[in-house]
């Protein structure tokens, strides 16, 4: 048995993973293949107002109104 590892990037989402190998004598490809799905955190989202990025938090009043442009 032989072992594959790999550290998949967000451009490889959607990509077929399989074995093709040699030993010499005849090529050997895998029957099973497997399809990446490749997660990603999102990314912490920017804040502006009036023109002005916010760099802090804020604070958001339970059952009030906020515009976010």
């Amino acid at each position: 048995m032989s072992t594959i590892a790999i550290t998949p990037t967000v451009e490889d989402h959607g990509s077929t993973v399989y074995c093709n190998v040699s030993n010499g004598y005849k090529q050997i490809i895998s029957n099973r293949r497997l399809n990446l799905d490749v997660l990603v955190f999102p990314s912490r989202p920017t804040i502006q107002h009036k023109s002005v990025i916010i760099s802090d938090n804020i604070t958001v009043i339970l059952n009030s109104t906020v515009s976010l442009e």
